[in-house]
């Protein structure tokens, strides 16, 4: 009985240090002492913020400190932010999905500052000027929207922040095209992307009115680059082998995408 005690005893305070380590690396030190009784209540039902896999549940601690105001995300005039991630998904993948979140939720004038890449992980850091700094529950609960699974979220500074992110089970904003199927794609605002999962044969067709030279990219899942079609010369219709693999197909055109502003028509067999 009392070997069990000892056991439970052990469990518990493994879980308190893991959740208690987590808040201390979210909240600023100053922060953390002031508020120290109300971050105890806040926390008081510990098994809230663990996964069934028994890992700290990352985006609900983070919620709960920015809902009791522990959290400040604005600064008193506009700074410079960093924010660095790592990851060891597909590299092209992860900077595909860091991109577009980043672009949805209004950052578009982001810096890549540095980028490393050492066959087993990603590491790149990005910068912007604000008044803000990027809020983690939102930037983190649009990746996970997106697929990817958020392993670490610490705080450097308040104007840095470190997240570990794995997106190898992601899936790009696409179009998903079922074999059989023809869609008519509207006035491109960026390339089109569609997602496939069967067939052997994609057919492009353009309406008359456009000046379409064709460029059309094959990836796979992770973003790797099966093969790519271009054509110089304007064409009212493609018809190509889907190379085994394919998941995503993106399809643009050479010079401008002015050149496609009547949309095109696609279908898969």
């Amino acid at each position: 009985m009392v070997r069990v005690f000892a056991v439970l005893l052990f469990v518990v305070q493994v879980w308190a240090d893991s959740l208690d380590d987590k808040i201390k690396s979210l909240v600023e030190p100053a922060q953390y002492e002031k508020h120290f009784r109300l971050i105890k209540r806040l926390f008081a039902d510990r098994s809230e913020f663990y996964t069934q896999g028994e890992r700290v549940d990352i985006l609900k601690v983070v919620r709960r400190l920015k809902e009791n105001g522990l959290l400040p995300l604005e600064f008193a005039g506009s700074k410079k932010s960093m924010i660095v991630l790592r990851t060891s998904s597909s590299p092209m993948l992860a900077l595909k999905c860091v991109d577009g979140v980043l672009r949805e939720l209004g950052y578009v004038d982001y810096l890549i500052e540095r980028m490393r890449y050492d066959l087993s992980e990603l590491s790149w850091s990005i910068s912007f000027v604000s008044d803000y700094t990027l809020d983690p529950e939102t930037f983190a609960s649009t990746l996970i929207e997106r697929g990817c699974f958020i392993a670490d979220i610490k705080r450097e500074l308040s104007t840095s922040w470190i997240y570990e992110i794995e997106c190898d089970g992601a899936v790009l904003p696409s179009i998903e095209l079922s074999k059989g199927e023809e869609r008519k794609l509207k006035k491109p605002l960026d390339d089109y992307w569609l997602r496939i999962k069967e067939g052997k044969k994609i057919r492009i067709y353009s309406y008359g009115a456009n000046s379409w030279h064709p460029k059309i990219s094959f990836l796979d899942r992770q973003l790797n680059v099966l093969s790519i079609y271009r054509e110089n010369e304007k064409r009212s219709k493609v018809s190509l082998d889907l190379p085994q693999g394919t998941y995503y197909i993106k399809i643009s055109d050479i010079f401008t995408l002015s050149n496609i502003k009547y949309g095109l028509k696609v279908s898969l067999e």
